[in-house]
């Protein structure tokens, strides 16, 4: 899957908007998410969301193989759903073993020819997103548990630590401006050789 890039980070940050604006270039090809999940329980959640993360990969596969001059865009990865259920984990949502099990799973359904190679990983302030979300609420309602923010701190810090040392290639976007945000994905990608033929206009 080496034409396919994943934009992930916490939830309320931009991803995607940024998805959205980059979809406006011919190059990018938006890959679209099947149902969403209505599971409140923390484990029954993460285990749908592994379980949907490793078709979506299988999917992002062929989408790869069959555009092979363009750059698939994914909406967050497998490592998502990894550092939720650690900061559930943390939180006490769900027992130790449980998180464990997830971790197991993982390792099954993500050998290393389906694992992220590329990722967008939005780093913006802590306090910027929770004012998004804030603001977001007014327009579209809260989504799951997102007023009790010692959660999105938890996942937040999660997030931080992992892309400090992360097993993929990795740009991490700190700026808010979402022009900024696109020039800096087209510089990034224009560094790896294997993304040229794609940029091609």
């Amino acid at each position: 899957m080496r034409n396919v890039v994943y934009v992930s980070g916490v939830h309320g940050c931009g991803k995607s908007t940024l998805r959205k604006m980059l979809e406006k270039d011919h190059r990018f090809l938006l890959h679209t998410r099947p149902g969403h999940c209505h599971f409140d329980e923390p484990y029954y959640r993460q285990a749908w969301r592994l379980t949907r993360y490793h078709i979506e990969a299988l999917d992002q596969q062929q989408w790869s193989e069959a555009n092979p001059r363009r750059i698939i865009l994914g909406d967050r990865c497998v490592y998502d759903g990894q550092l939720y259920t650690r900061a559930f984990a943390d939180l006490g949502w769900m027992s130790q073993e449980r998180a464990d099990q997830l971790e197991q799973f993982f390792q099954v359904l993500f050998p290393l020819a389906l694992r992220p190679e590329y990722v967008v990983h939005l780093s913006m302030p802590k306090e910027w997103v929770k004012d998004l979300i804030r603001r977001r609420w007014e327009i579209e309602g809260q989504k799951w548990r997102e007023d009790q923010f010692a959660y999105f701190d938890q996942v937040y810090d999660k997030y931080e630590a992992f892309y400090a040392s992360p097993p993929c290639q990795v740009l991490r976007l700190t700026t808010t401006n979402r022009a900024d945000q696109v020039t800096q994905i087209m510089a990034w990608l224009e560094n790896i050789p294997h993304f040229a033929p794609s940029l091609m206009r």
